[in-house]
């Protein structure tokens, strides 16, 4: 299971759906983060906040794995193989949730560096971190989970924008009532202690908005 996982994460780094989702998260931040006073403890956030469009770029990626067997052909072969078939689901969602974890760390070290280069300074909230890569993760299960039981392309397509509408309307305090268990935080409702805010809603959301919503 473990050198399928490696496969299948070798061939996700190599995904133009997750990378899409990359893509359209630092086209998405780039403003804000050039506009706005170089500072870590700020642009963090920033780098937070891109996890919503790189789940997107996660869902569509689990999806088209999910629907990946069926759409070539190749589940009727797999059928018959001596794997048995939770190796080869628990293998790929392994990978998934590696290749989409480290899409997120990538794009949040690249922003960071960026405002670093900039003058910024200050320290970055890690948990931002562990809590966005919970949102992307999340976000692929829920993709593969779609393209297995559709297997439609269409489907697959349009549940990565529903996902991340979906999760703007749930992080929007004004809309949503449980927004804190949202998988990631609105940027009015992310920073407490530095800003007078409390409580800290980092200490407690990657467990209920994070895992307990994955399971």
């Amino acid at each position: 299971m473990t050198a399928l996982a490696r496969i299948e994460a070798r061939h996700l780094a190599r995904s133009p759906l997750l990378w899409l989702g990359v893509a359209l998260a630092a086209a998405s931040v780039a403003p804000a983060l050039w506009s706005s006073w170089p500072v870590l403890t700020g642009d963090d956030l920033f780098a937070y906040q891109s996890s919503l469009l790189i789940g997107a770029g996660a869902v569509w990626a689990g999806a088209w794995l999910g629907l990946r067997d069926r759409a070539s052909g190749a589940a009727d072969l797999l059928a018959v193989t001596p794997t048995a078939p939770w190796r080869l689901w628990w293998g790929r969602l392994a990978a998934l949730a590696a290749a989409g974890a480290a899409g997120f760390a990538l794009l949040f070290a690249a922003i960071l560096a960026v405002s670093a280069a900039r003058g910024g300074r200050g320290t970055a909230d890690l948990r931002l971190l562990a809590d966005g890569a919970l949102a992307v993760v999340l976000g692929g299960l829920v993709g593969m989970a779609v393209g297995r039981s559709s297997g439609s392309r269409l489907v697959a397509a349009l549940a990565g924008v529903l996902w991340y509408l979906l999760c703007m309307f749930a992080a929007d305090s004004g809309m949503s009532p449980a927004y804190r268990l949202s998988p990631a935080l609105m940027l009015e409702g992310s920073r407490s202690v530095e800003f007078g805010f409390l409580p800290d809603p980092f200490w407690p959301h990657p467990w209920p908005g994070g895992v307990s919503g994955a399971v």
